[in-house]
């Protein structure tokens, strides 16, 4: 086990969070060499690179990098130390899968933004209108957002094989969790099973696990501590229901502009949301509303109220306070703990920030 408070080999002069923006460079550059043009020969030369580049154009697009984020952060809070190459690679694989689930969520979720562009099938649905081809623009640019998530799944998959065996249960676990917690948000929807504790738990599942818990875990696996999975799986779990708990308040009251993504989505598709949960155990105006566009539009207005938006954010404090607590007692170097925790904290301040500029 690493002793304590040691600090990775090339520590520069700003501490772990010069090491952290580094670290996210080259995770970067991985990213874009694992993408790069592939060109075919004979007739469909010029379109082969087609769907890697679609990849490409999403991946590269400036975003958080918060799962990588968090690999290097628990990594160096469990004393690892360089060589990092190990950890470079899963933060590049992380990024990759992220990608495919931003293609799919958004075909799932007939989102036209992301990362401030076009989607992914809305940018293939009209290059097909602007092009004149034949059959349905949209169902084409469905189609091509299917397979170029799909590449990109495939090629975090394959850069996750040539890893140490012991990520590749957790690696297993994420991914189901992550297709099972979406599942679970369209049944929930569906059959109107959708109370704050199971909303909750979709969070866990489809936010929790891909998002926070899972990229900490086996952080601290590649410097072999086994013994932080407990407290950094409670820390991961409480910062990523707090992530998914701001996420929707911003779809609900934030708008594409200060998103960067599509808002409004959740609310266009009368879908279930742990932040809906909650208001709908709150006020019996929305719970006696059957319609869920219109229970959406109630919570909305709800939510301008300074008083039930101050006790949304009190519920996001507690969730960061119990990631906090968490910690507390866990064997971790010091600077790295504190990054830990400021990343934390950061995450939810840029949502709720958003939302004040136009609730």
């Amino acid at each position: 086990m690493p002793e304590r408070g040691t600090v990775a080999a090339e520590a520069g002069p700003g501490g772990p969070a010069a090491e952290l923006d580094a670290y996210v460079a080259r995770v970067e550059d991985e990213v874009a060499r694992r993408l790069r043009p592939r060109p075919g020969a004979g007739v469909l030369g010029p379109h082969a690179d087609a769907v890697v580049g679609e990849v490409r154009r999403l991946a590269l697009a400036p975003g958080k990098r918060m799962r990588p984020r968090w690999v290097r952060a628990a990594f160096g809070a469990a004393g690892g130390t360089a060589p990092l190459d190990d950890v470079v690679l899963l933060g590049a694989a992380l990024e990759l899968y992220h990608c495919a689930a931003l293609i799919h969520d958004d075909v799932i979720d007939g989102a036209d933004l992301r990362r401030g562009q076009a989607s992914s099938h809305r940018w293939w649905a009209d290059a097909h209108r602007a092009s004149r081809w034949r059959g349905d623009a949209d169902d084409f640019g469905r189609s091509v957002a299917i397979l170029a998530g799909c590449l990109a799944l495939g090629a975090a998959d394959t850069v996750v094989a040539g890893l140490p065996p012991a990520l590749q249960p957790h690696w297993a676990a994420m991914r189901t969790a992550t297709v099972v917690g979406e599942f679970a948000e369209l049944y929930a929807t569906a059959c109107g099973d959708d109370g704050p504790g199971v909303m909750a738990e979709v969070a866990r599942l489809k936010t929790s696990h891909y998002s926070v818990v899972t990229p900490l875990l086996m952080g601290a696996v590649l410097a072999a501590r086994d013994d932080l999975q407990e407290p950094l799986r409670e820390f991961g779990e409480a910062v990523g229901e707090a992530f998914q708990l701001c996420d929707d308040l911003l779809d609900a009251t934030g708008t594409s502009l200060t998103a960067a993504k599509s808002t409004g989505v959740d609310a266009a598709a009368g879908r279930s949301t742990g932040l809906l949960a909650r208001l709908t155990a709150w006020e019996p105006a929305i719970a006696a509303e059957p319609d869920m566009v219109r229970r959406h539009g109630l919570a909305r207005v709800l939510l301008q109220d300074p008083a039930v938006l101050g006790r949304v954010r009190s519920t996001i404090d507690d969730l960061l306070d119990r990631a906090g607590a968490a910690l507390d007692g866990a064997a971790l170097d010091p600077g790295w703990d504190a990054v830990l925790r400021a990343a934390a904290a950061r995450l939810v301040q840029a949502p709720v920030a958003a939302v004040d500029a136009h609730v």
